[in-house]
């Protein structure tokens, strides 16, 4: 399995480039890469110091669904884990994501219930069936994306993991999160 790191979005809300944002000594990016089950990683973004293979989305900032795209042009895994950078801790939810992938992607819920399709894993084949249905990847939201697809959502018990940072007070939360891993 390949993951995707999507890191190239305007981190409008939170006032700052997100993936460089510190938690106990380290980024949110390289804290998502530390959860990483293996290290077959695309990151969809500006190049950083983690080793990864890198790419952009066209135009820049055109949204998830660009992004997604993209990578996928340089992929050749059967399945792949998407992640959105602002959410560091969601690679610990692949094990229940993993046992539960029967269809095209199984998604996880986080605590409202919500769907956090960038913290998901997919089959590769149907992702590119979804993303050519689509009259342009361009500024897709990710709903129309999944309407093409069987997807599975799957409730966790973890989730804390599934914290999205969208502001800088969410930092702090994100920090007791981190510290229950760092010794």
């Amino acid at each position: 399995m390949t993951s995707i790191i999507l890191t190239g979005g305007k981190s409008t809300r939170f006032g700052k480039n997100k993936s460089e944002a510190i938690v106990c000594g380290k980024t949110l990016l390289e804290i998502l890469v530390s959860n990483l089950p293996d290290n077959d990683i695309v990151i969809v973004g500006p190049e950083t110091n983690v080793a990864a293979r890198y790419i952009r989305e066209e135009p820049l900032f055109s949204g998830p669904v660009a992004a997604i795209a993209a990578a996928l042009k340089i992929i050749e895994s059967d399945s792949v884990a998407v992640f959105a950078t602002d959410m560091p801790f969601a690679p610990l939810v692949l094990p229940e994501l993993l046992r539960n992938f029967n269809s095209d992607a199984a998604i996880p819920l986080d605590a409202l219930g919500i769907s956090q399709p960038l913290s998901a894993i997919y089959r590769t084949e149907s992702l590119k069936r979804a993303i050519s249905s689509l009259p342009t990847a361009t500024n897709q939201s990710m709903k129309k994306l999944l309407e093409q697809m069987t997807v599975e959502l799957i409730s966790t018990c973890n989730f804390d993991y599934l914290m999205d940072i969208d502001s800088p007070e969410d930092i702090f939360a994100a920090i007791s999160i981190q510290s229950r891993f760092t010794p």
